[in-house]
């Protein structure tokens, strides 16, 4: 094996597949990043035998070849080195690369010894925009579990219907629901873990997904990503959002999330519990504590019988984050009762070009029960 091949690409290839390979593991060849070089591309994979990762970039193949080495060590390195063509060669399974005045030597093993990667019959696929992939993920995946003992809520549902795609995220506290429509659609619904859609996020072409029992696979024009689903049932979503919601605040999202950072100065280290005190046309925000207590009033436009109610803070803060537009809708019931929030689609550009699409974006907050 042999190739010429500019220090940027191979840095950008090896920081797509590096997040997969294991820190820990009781087998020495996943610690490995596996390079390919053949028809006038080089292909870095990467495996934790849940998930594979592969990245492909062009180089000067001189001499077609495969080697693995060690993942970290050539990550670390190739990271450190000025920009320039790096000089790449194997022999006997040993890699030397050069970069002006530097040479480099690293041991690997062969093909053989690598972890076989995973692929998914093509049968079952359909391909989504990429942009439209990544902004799904964006909007979603803040609101999936996190921590060592996630279950199915540390993943996200691909929910795919005939005519539309759907990603659903939920940590039992927030529930994200994206949606928008697809031609040519399949029916599916893929639990896949928060690790991999973080690895989906990277794609940067046209996504084909496919599909089987127990494995999904994203592939675009520079990266192919398959992983094995996560065994569960994820909660039934369509059925935790309310329909009868009959309260209506509209409230500048910005003002409302400077307010927020304020408040929670003052609130509980684990509950964040912020109080809001719903009239008409008033919004009073409370939060207290035991080193003090913050009571500030919000201008808004507010529809309904008076309401008290009260949220984590912090939940809240990260769902405006996500929101497009200068105006924030929530929609509320009773203080038991899960809100809806979506934005304003009267107050927002971005978000009137995307419900052109036919896009949907629906925010669920668990409120937190008053003493």
């Amino acid at each position: 094996m042999e190739l010429k091949i500019d220090k940027g690409v191979l840095d950008a290839l090896l920081a797509k597949i590096y997040p997969i390979v294991p820190t820990k593991s009781t087998m020495p060849a996943l610690s490995n990043i596996l390079l390919e070089a053949k028809g006038g591309k080089i292909y870095a994979s990467a495996t934790d035998l849940e998930t594979s990762a592969t990245a492909i970039g062009t180089a000067e193949i001189l001499k077609e070849g495969v080697i693995a080495l060690n993942g970290k060590d050539l990550y670390n390195l190739i990271r450190e080195l000025p920009s320039a063509t790096l000089e790449f060669k194997v022999d006997n399974l040993l890699a030397t690369i050069k970069c002006g005045k530097g040479k480099f030597t690293m041991s690997g093993m062969g093909k053989e010894d690598f972890p076989k990667l995973s692929e998914v019959d093509e049968k079952r696929k359909v391909t989504i925009p990429c942009e439209v992939l990544q902004r799904a993920i964006d909007k979603t995946m803040f609101a999936a579990s996190t921590g060592e003992t996630t279950g199915i809520l540390g993943g996200g549902l691909l929910d795919l219907r005939q005519d539309e795609f759907r990603l659903v995220a939920t940590d039992g506290h927030k529930l994200v629901l994206f949606k928008t429509p697809m031609k040519d659609g399949k029916i599916a619904s893929l639990l896949v873990a928060s690790k991999v859609w973080r690895e989906i996020s990277r794609l940067s072409s046209g996504v084909e997904i496919t599909f089987e029992e127990s494995k999904v696979g994203f592939s675009s024009k520079d990266m192919i990503i398959v992983s094995r689903l996560m065994e569960g049932e994820f909660p039934p979503y369509e059925a935790v959002i309310p329909t009868d919601n009959d309260k209506t605040l509209l409230v500048s999202k910005d003002e409302l999330a400077l307010t927020l950072r304020r408040a929670l100065v003052f609130t509980p280290e684990i509950s964040r519990l912020i109080k809001f005190t719903l009239k008409s046309n008033t919004l009073l925000i409370e939060a207290s504590s035991e080193t003090g207590e913050a009571k500030e009033e919000v201008l808004c436009k507010y529809e309904g019988e008076e309401l008290e109610i009260a949220y984590n803070g912090s939940y809240l803060l990260s769902i405006l984050g996500k929101v497009d537009s200068d105006e924030v809708r929530f929609l509320f019931k009773d203080p038991t009762s899960a809100a809806i929030i979506t934005s304003s689609q009267d107050s927002a550009k971005d978000s009137a070009k995307e419900q052109q699409k036919g896009e949907e974006i629906t925010y669920l907050l668990m409120p937190i029960r008053l003493e």
